[in-house]
């Protein structure tokens, strides 16, 4: 128990950091964003693209190796899920009507942080699923960029275009070697051990593909 309570302590001084950084950001984007109600938004869209970009490179080489060799870096992964799930948690908390499919993404993510916990990737578990999962979301930061600057006031699509069909052409790649990796991995595994990881990964799937429209959307009104 005393052991734990530094990572615990840790754990909720990341999250405190993450939502005073989405509050912050808030305040300072009220002047720029085109409705008061999307400043949340915006916020928390802004910081988890810094977050996942400065993830990106270690998350991807974790999994590369991984994926590879089967030999999973724990320490870091454990750094890593907190860095990924700090930005989806404050979503929950300080972004109002979120669309049900992004709670759901949220709430599954969260959960999985709290397994990650708990989680001993020295031995074999389905749990490197969700850290190939959380690889893959990292590069596609700048999704999280333009969800953002769609929101700000003077936005037009139209000049825009190389960026949303580049964004939207990385989006597409990470979602399809995404689920090509979950199946890879997730059926190594008997399906009632890995069942809340299928669960999980489709839930969030379904939300990247929902955003993937909405960015195809963007991308239309720009030609």
């Amino acid at each position: 128990m005393h052991a734990m309570l530094p990572v615990l302590v840790f754990r909720v001084a990341a999250l405190a950091w993450c939502a005073a950084a989405v509050l912050a950001a808030k305040q300072l984007l009220a002047h720029v964003v085109s409705r008061k109600t999307d400043c949340a938004l915006v916020a928390k869209n802004l910081v988890k693209a810094s977050v996942l970009a400065f993830m990106a490179p270690r998350a991807v080489a974790i999994t590369w190796h991984g994926v590879a060799y089967g030999d999973w870096a724990a320490a870091d992964i454990h750094t890593l899920a907190l860095m990924y799930g700090c930005t989806d948690m404050c979503g929950l908390l300080v972004v109002p009507r979120l669309r049900k499919s992004t709670v759901a993404h949220h709430v599954f993510v969260t959960a999985l942080v709290v397994a990650d916990a708990f989680t001993d990737y020295t031995r074999p578990t389905p749990m490197v699923a969700a850290v190939a999962a959380g690889a893959f979301a990292s590069i596609t930061y700048p999704v999280n960029m333009v969800l953002a600057a769609s929101r700000t006031i003077g936005f037009l699509p139209q000049k825009h275009t190389v960026l949303l069909a580049a964004t939207a052409s990385v989006y597409t790649a990470a979602i399809l070697l995404n689920a090509a990796v979950q199946v890879k991995l997730l059926t190594a595994f008997p399906l009632l051990h890995a069942a809340p990881l299928w669960i999980a990964a489709i839930f969030i799937m379904f939300d990247d593909v929902y955003l993937l429209a909405h960015m195809r959307k963007l991308l239309d009104v720009s030609k």
